[in-house]
């Protein structure tokens, strides 16, 4: 199972129109497509008027059949050039490959939190096995359902880790939970090495 991605910028001023736009194009494509599509707003960790948009998919030959059925519709075509204005830059896709789920993955949530690092040169055994110890225990100790993925495209050997919640308070309540944890913390430093300097983090809003 593989998670798809589009990452977009709107331009300066055009954050609220950019998202109007998002949520209706996102109905065109669970249109077409017929499956979930999921848009998203970057709370914090991205610039300003950042947005995405989501879907799971089977396989690679599962991600073409989409591309095309997308290609062939004349209806999300014309809406995709009539908004192209809006963006800063074209979209950034991403395709990231499940490896470990924790808890009870269903349907993203509306709060999403993604901690996103690359792996050093060497450690890909070693980096994936520690991650998932660390998926396992955010889980357990939050109680937040969430998953690990590895990149497929884009930046090589990417790791992230996605955590899902129905609230902000509740994030709020997941993070104090898991700062506050002597465990964690001894956890995040026994990965020293293991990643190369810049992991980041964002938290998404999904868009009703």
């Amino acid at each position: 199972m593989y998670i798809y991605s589009a990452q977009l910028q709107a331009k300066p001023g055009k954050g609220g129109k950019a998202g109007r736009a998002l949520t209706e194009i996102r109905d065109t494509l669970i249109r077409v497509l017929g499956q979930p599509v999921h848009a998203w707003a970057v709370v914090a960790g991205a610039p300003l008027g950042a947005f995405a948009l989501s879907t799971r998919v089977d396989s690679l030959a599962n991600l073409v059949d989409l591309q095309m059925r997308l290609a062939a519709d004349e209806d999300y075509q014309d809406q995709a050039a009539k908004i192209g204005k809006l963006w800063a830059m074209p979209a950034e896709t991403n395709l990231n490959r499940i490896v470990a789920f924790a808890g009870e993955t269903g349907d993203p949530k509306p709060m999403t939190a993604v901690t996103r690092a690359t792996i050093a040169p060497g450690q890909v055994r070693a980096a994936a096995a520690a991650g998932n110890d660390l998926l396992e225990l955010v889980t357990a100790m939050s109680g937040a359902p969430g998953l690990m993925t590895m990149s497929v495209t884009g930046s090589f050997n990417d790791l992230s880790w996605i955590f899902a919640y129905e609230s902000a308070e509740e994030a709020d309540a997941a993070v104090d939970s898991v700062l506050g944890n002597a465990d964690y913390m001894e956890r995040v430093d026994g990965m020293a090495g293991l990643f190369v300097p810049g992991s980041e983090r964002f938290l998404l809003a999904q868009l009703p």
